[in-house]
């Protein structure tokens, strides 16, 4: 679509941020033999098929639930959270970090940045999350972000690779 001044006014983008797993373990604290920590993706944030004037900025807000809040932005379809599995030694305590920042570039321009990462765990701080692996030896986390998309981006399928770090707490 145009405005009489023939300026694209909607661009469509499809957009999922990926996880490259990262693995950490303090098994060489030599207090007792640990599994190893694991973190896999189970399902990537999904952010489907977006709709917005690509001459502005707009925001999209996903919640670890799903729930979405959004400006300057239509959603066409469903929008997920992102959802990762933890595994390793049961009843032990465990802590997450991911990046601050991550940034989304299309044909070498950064087009969004996601920040502000959220999870369905107690844990109030957005880089730094800690829970206990239950007895079942998995625990799966939900995940949610502010996307800020930029004003410099086209239609097309984009991805983001970022790493999450997990490590055992050791008393």
């Amino acid at each position: 679509m145009s405005d009489s001044h023939n300026k694209p006014i909607l661009a469509v983008c499809m957009a999922t941020c990926l996880v490259s797993s990262s693995y950490a373990s303090s098994s060489e604290l030599n207090t007792k033999s640990l599994r190893k920590i694991q973190v896999r993706q189970v399902e990537p944030f999904n952010l489907g098929i977006l709709a917005m004037d690509s001459r502005y900025p707009g925001t999209l807000a996903v919640s670890p639930e799903g729930k979405i809040k959004s400006s300057r932005i239509h959603l066409v379809n469903r929008v997920d959270s992102q959802l990762l599995s933890v595994c390793g030694e049961p009843n032990q305590a465990f802590s997450i970090s991911i990046p601050e920042q991550v940034y989304i570039k299309q044909n070498g321009n950064t087009i969004a940045m996601v920040s502000s990462f959220t999870n369905d765990l107690s844990s109030n701080s957005s880089i730094h999350w800690q829970s206990v692996i239950p007895r079942s030896g998995c625990r799966t986390i939900s995940i949610g972000a502010d996307i800020q998309w930029f004003n410099n981006f086209s239609t097309g399928h984009i991805t983001a690779d970022y790493s999450i770090e997990a490590q055992y707490i050791m008393d």
